[in-house]
């Protein structure tokens, strides 16, 4: 049986990211399934160009993957919102393959097999 990971589809830049140690979507946090979050193994962080710039990525691009999560309510917004922790940390946008990361989806939050997601982008994430 393999693990899944969390894709968030963020306009938080990796300044942002590392000032609070995690992601919490626009700042006001994210509306997602805490227990199944921590059970992932990893967060992938994929850009959002819709409202927030990010000057040397593409739309729906990776670039950030966070481990070891913990999962806590979010700094601001309401109760039904959390933010996602992360110990350890690696920018992937110059990796092959993290364009159109996210696909047509709508939703800002996506639950994905690691084991897909690598073969996908052609990546071990426990290698990096």
């Amino acid at each position: 049986m393999s693990s899944e990971c969390i894709l968030v589809w963020t306009g938080e830049d990796e300044e942002d990211l590392l000032k609070f140690k995690g992601t919490q979507g626009h700042l006001d946090g994210w509306r997602l399934d805490a227990k199944r979050v921590r059970n992932c193994k990893y967060v992938i962080c994929v850009a959002a160009r819709l409202n927030y710039t990010h000057d040397d990525l593409e739309h729906r691009q990776g670039f950030f993957v966070g481990k070891d999560l913990t999962v806590r309510k979010a700094i601001l917004g309401n109760e039904s919102k959390y933010m996602i922790e992360f110990e350890e940390y690696m920018d992937i946008s110059d990796l092959p393959n993290t364009h159109n990361l996210w696909g047509d989806s709508k939703n800002p939050v996506a639950y994905r097999d690691i084991e897909e997601l690598e073969e996908d982008l052609k990546v071990n994430f426990d290698s990096l």
